[in-house]
């Protein structure tokens, strides 16, 4: 039993530390790439004072860069974010993606990956797995099948991450490749491309329809204290939109 005096202390945790501070760099990263966006579904889930962070912004080459944090510490002894971006429907490049989810003294969940849309051997699909291959967790997880029809061949999943050294080499590559990714999605713009916007619509409504189907996410969110109801519809009408 996590004891109130234990969960103070280990709100000291030098885990949780680096992954606000991770968050703060995404923040920023997003601030500095684009603009806030305000979403009327999205507007109920943005509950900072409860420790519930929701927030969306769109910059010139994505239509959505979206963070979601629970910080439930005090009250479970577990902390979470997600993070992912979607380029502009002109652009068939993959969809940036992070989750992370720790206790005090190990993160039991870190996932990346770039996932490819319309046109899966895209050049920064390929890039991404080349320097996915640089990271080796100590203790890889398993994807279910779900997930294998959505995510590259580089996505990285780990678990019972408790190395200082190796969360450092897992978070800084997480926050190089945010920025490597925005300016690839930069030079994008430049290229042609035969893929439609429909075909890259329909890509990533796909992409959202698997998302939706990974029963990890409420469970995770139920764990966490958040009320069922405001998980249901978080989890189908806000975390992964579809678009119209």
């Amino acid at each position: 039993m996590i004891t109130k005096r234990g969960l103070v202390m280990a709100r000291r945790s030098r885990i949780w530390e680096m992954l606000e501070g991770q968050v703060s760099n995404i923040i920023a990263t997003f601030d500095r790439e684009g603009t806030e966006i305000f979403e009327p579904t999205m507007k109920k889930f943005n509950r900072p004072e409860e420790g519930w962070i929701n927030r969306v912004w769109e910059t010139p080459e994505t239509r959505r860069c979206h963070i979601d944090v629970v910080d439930a510490r005090d009250t479970k002894g577990l902390y979470m974010f997600h993070c992912c971006i979607f380029p502009r429907l002109n652009s068939p490049a993959p969809i940036y993606g992070l989750d992370v989810i720790a206790g005090a003294n190990k993160v039991t969940g870190f996932f990346h990956d770039w996932s490819p849309l319309a046109k899966r051997d895209h050049t920064m699909v390929d890039w991404f797995v080349k320097e996915a291959s640089l990271y080796e967790p100590s203790k890889p997880r398993p994807l279910p099948d779900w997930a294998m029809k959505i995510f590259s061949p580089g996505m990285i999943a780990a678990g019972n991450i408790k190395e200082e050294k190796e969360l450092t080499h897992a978070l800084s590559m997480a926050q190089s490749n945010m920025g490597v990714y925005f300016t690839l999605l930069r030079r994008e713009k430049n290229n042609e491309t035969d893929i439609s916007e429909q075909e890259i619509k329909d890509a990533q409504n796909r992409y959202a329809k698997h998302q939706r189907e990974n029963p990890h996410t409420p469970r995770v969110m139920l764990s966490l204290g958040l009320p069922e109801d405001d998980v249901k519809e978080f989890c189908t009408d806000a975390l992964f939109p579809y678009v119209e």
